[in-house]
């Protein structure tokens, strides 16, 4: 009897997903586009940014090391090089994320993130950079249809779906469907410091940063108080709270999405050192 509980108890661990911190280095690069060549200016683009920099680079705790860049109003071949650059150096046991916001949009049935000269970076071209980066590749993308890198295409009937990053090297969480727009929110006025992606905000607050304030927070996306966010409890704190932050339009309506749907890769953690 206590060997068949034994066996029984082991075939329930091998199913778990295993959660593991990251025990490599983590690379992460901000990225936001907020003025365009043309004039249009994105109101809460370089708050955004900087916001889900500082979050990633108190994220990491006690685990790994953390090396960080931030990038304001690239060019295509600007941001194509600088993501080369930065994960240049990851071996295959680190972790490489790259965060973007910008405008962005799709075409037969493919995503897109619109650079600063307004030249347009699909979901393939960007995969094909990333695809030379050794270990495993995290993409948080914030920008309208942004469901189409990972094939998430909400309500769109209009064909061709895919999901670009469809390998166990990537995982991803997106903003919105690839039919859905995703927006902004301010916290106060409509002055930078209090404007931000309702995603990005959302997201810093599970990580434990208050993007408005710059502060330090609780982990608020850690569901089962183990001190870790894992990117799915993540996926569920900003699926709940970037509704929130919309709640107040009937029309403004964002789905965030998650790639690989059950993730358990801790991407933030704290240990007694963070008290």
């Amino acid at each position: 009897m206590i060997k068949r509980l034994f066996a029984c108890v082991l075939l329930l661990a091998m199913m778990m997903p295993a959660c593991h911190a990251q025990t490599g280095t983590l690379r992460a690069l901000s990225v936001g586009i907020a003025r365009y060549e043309d004039g249009r200016v994105r109101t809460g683009g370089v708050n955004s940014t900087q916001g889900m920099y500082d979050a990633l680079s108190r994220a990491f705790g006690v685990n790994g090391s953390f090396q960080g860049d931030l990038a304001l109003d690239t060019t295509k071949q600007q941001l194509l090089d600088l993501i080369s650059e930065t994960f240049s150096e990851a071996e295959e046991g680190d972790v490489s994320l790259l965060y973007i916001n910008a405008h962005g949009g799709a075409q037969a049935g493919i995503s897109w993130i619109e650079t600063r000269e307004g030249a347009r970076l699909t979901a393939w071209e960007l995969e094909r950079t990333l695809r030379r980066i050794k270990g495993r590749v995290v993409l948080l993308i914030d920008c309208c249809a942004s469901g189409g890198f990972t094939g998430f295409a909400g309500a769109y009937t209009g064909g061709f779906t895919a999901n670009f990053l469809a390998s166990d090297k990537y995982m991803a969480l997106v903003s919105c469907a690839l039919d859905e727009n995703s927006y902004r929110v301010s916290a106060k006025d409509a002055r930078e410091a209090y404007v931000s992606t309702a995603f990005s905000r959302a997201v810093c607050e599970g990580l434990g940063w208050d993007l408005i304030n710059d502060r330090s927070t609780s982990l608020k996306a850690d569901a089962d108080r183990d001190r870790s966010v894992s990117l799915s409890e993540l996926y569920s704190y900003v699926l709940r709270r970037a509704g929130f932050y919309l709640s107040g339009s009937s029309e403004a309506v964002q789905t965030a999405s998650l790639y690989p749907e059950a993730c358990a890769f801790i991407i933030a953690s704290r240990g007694s050192r963070d008290e």
